[in-house]
């Protein structure tokens, strides 16, 4: 794992935390955005060619377990999205208008919560360091694969960066292995997460939304063809 020092709390805070996580990855982007990466050395990403993308980004509220999800409003639903395909078509995929033709699946969702853990993995599954993981307080939000009609549980075959947020917001990308659906066992991979803390308030919401995401791909080179 790659450590920027931020500054002198936060680098002790990662020291003490991640020294294990050699998979993840942090870098700062400005303005107090930190662009976080993680993926499964077990992917062969050379063998995913199309994508489908989500039309809507959740808004997902943490801060009050009564709060109902949502979707993010504009102008950012369209930056983020357009800014995802952007990075994967000059990374060597092509997009696809349905998802039973692609190879991977992409996910947007904004985090909003309270000062606190924010994803982190609750449970070991198998003998192949399967993990299921969390949003914050909401034990039952794995969302990923019903965003897709999948009845199937998000499984990460490596450790997830733990990470804290704001009531600002994180971003969150998320890329599934459509070919990967088990549906005997119920469960489905996440070959690829990155993220972008403190992303949702501020100034120049919009090109720090774009900056962030050109670096959540910068920072993933193994995903490139």
């Amino acid at each position: 794992m790659r450590i920027v020092p931020l500054n002198i709390l936060f680098l002790f805070f990662v020291a003490s935390v991640f020294t294990s996580c050699l998979k993840n990855r942090f870098e700062p982007v400005g303005d107090g955005d930190i662009v976080f990466s993680a993926y499964d050395v077990y992917s062969d990403f050379s063998t995913y060619s199309r994508f489908a993308i989500v039309d809507s980004v959740g808004k997902v509220d943490l801060t009050n377990l009564n709060a109902t999800d949502s979707v993010l409003e504009e102008p950012y639903r369209s930056i983020i999205l357009n800014q995802i395909e952007i990075n994967l078509i000059s990374y060597g995929y092509t997009k696809v208008s349905t998802p039973d033709s692609a190879d991977v699946l992409i996910n947007a969702n904004l985090i909003i919560s309270p000062s606190g853990e924010l994803v982190r993995q609750y449970s070991f599954v198998g003998g192949f360091e399967e993990f299921e993981a969390t949003w914050g307080a909401h034990e039952h939000y794995i969302k990923s694969p019903m965003d897709w009609g999948f009845n199937a549980i998000a499984l990460y075959r490596y450790k997830i960066p733990y990470y804290f947020t704001e009531d600002s917001g994180t971003l969150l990308i998320e890329m599934i292995d459509a070919n990967s659906l088990d549906t005997a066992n119920q469960k489905i991979y996440i070959p690829w997460i990155s993220g972008v803390r403190a992303i949702y308030t501020g100034a120049n919401i919009g090109n720090r939304l774009i900056q962030a995401i050109n670096q959540c791909f910068a920072q993933s080179t193994y995903l490139q063809h």
